[in-house]
């Protein structure tokens, strides 16, 4: 049961990211930019816990990036990296 909850989140968040990438290629034609952000509450490979300044430190760059479009922009401090180098 465990693991099909696990592909299944999996699943889902890949669908997110696809969606976002589509909605970009769709809207750019118009200057839109579409992005979406991936907070984690964690703690991170940077010793700590991520804060709501954080995502809004991530917030506020995806706003002021204006090339950016189509990203699914993950906050972690590093969790992601960390839990993959961790296994190779």
């Amino acid at each position: 049961m465990l693991e099909t909850v696990g592909i299944l989140y999996v699943l889902a968040k890949k669908a997110n990211q696809l969606r976002v990438q589509a909605a970009a290629c769709k809207q750019s034609e118009k200057g839109a930019r579409i992005n979406s952000m991936n907070p984690r509450v964690t703690s991170t490979a940077m010793g700590r816990i991520g804060t709501p300044g954080d995502i809004d430190s991530a917030v506020e760059f995806l706003v002021r990036a204006s090339f950016v479009t189509g990203v699914d922009f993950s906050v972690g401090g590093g969790a992601v990296a960390a839990r993959k180098w961790a296994s190779t």
